[in-house]
């Protein structure tokens, strides 16, 4: 119902779930070690302080964080092996 009147609800929600099967395909060991590496490399540049637009600038720094979050989740869900997937609690493929 929220998703009707609130688009960001349901990307909010969209985006818990993903988050559960990233961190879920991080700890399995069919995940390939260079998924695990990219997974990674992502919060690394998340947290670290150069980013392409400074966080400063309020608006315009974040949003390159959100793009780099986006792109990276949409990566890595196409490159999870399905055996992961499915293995995860709640998910199908």
């Amino acid at each position: 119902m929220l998703s009707r009147w609130f688009p960001l609800w349901s990307k909010l929600k969209a985006l818990k779930t993903h988050g559960r099967l990233m961190w879920h395909a991080f700890r399995h060991r069919e995940t390939p070690l260079w998924i695990k590496g990219f997974m990674v490399a992502v919060v690394i540049y998340l947290l670290s302080p150069i980013d392409l637009v400074p966080d400063f600038l309020l608006w315009f720094g974040f949003t390159d964080d959100l793009i780099v979050v986006t792109l990276a989740m949409w990566i890595l869900g196409k490159c999870i092996p399905d055996s992961v997937k499915l293995s995860a609690p709640g998910q199908s493929v």
